[in-house]
C-alpha cells in the first residue's frame, strides 16, 4: 500500500505538504474504500448559525472532524453541514453514524 512516506517529493497533496496529515496514511488510489474510525467519540463542536461545516467522511483528514482534502482519490466526499443556530453539536468521530455527519452513538457498539 503507498503512503506518504513511500511518495517522492513533489507528488503528496497541498494538505500533506503543510503537515495536516500524518505518515503512513494510504492516499491516493491505493486508499481503501473503508472510512478510517478518527475517534472513539464524538467531536463536540460550537457551531454559528448560518456557517456551513464540512465533515470529513473518510476518517483521514489531519483536521478531525473536518475535511482537509486527504479522500484525494477515493470514493468519499466530505459531507456539508449548515448549522441552523448558534449551538454546541456532536460530529461523528467513528465515522459508523448512520445520521452524517452528527453522532449517533453508533461508537459505543
Amino acid at each position: 500500500m503507498l503512503t506518504i512516506n513511500d511518495t517522492p517529493a513533489g507528488t503528496i497533496c497541498s494538505a500533506a505538504k503543510k503537515g495536516k496529515i500524518p505518515g503512513n496514511r494510504p492516499i491516493g488510489k491505493e486508499m481503501t474504500e473503508q472510512a478510517v474510525r478518527a475517534a472513539d467519540g464524538p467531536f463536540a463542536v460550537e457551531v454559528e448559525e448560518g456557517k456551513a461545516y464540512f465533515w470529513c467522511a473518510c476518517g483521514r483528514s489531519g483536521n478531525q472532524p473536518f475535511c482537509d482534502g486527504s479522500h484525494k482519490g477515493s470514493s468519499f466526499s466530505p459531507v456539508k453541514f449548515l448549522a441552523d443556530a448558534n449551538k454546541k453539536v456532536f460530529f461523528c468521530g467513528c465515522k459508523g453514524t448512520d445520521n452524517q455527519p452528527l453522532c449517533d452513538g453508533s461508537h459505543k457498539s
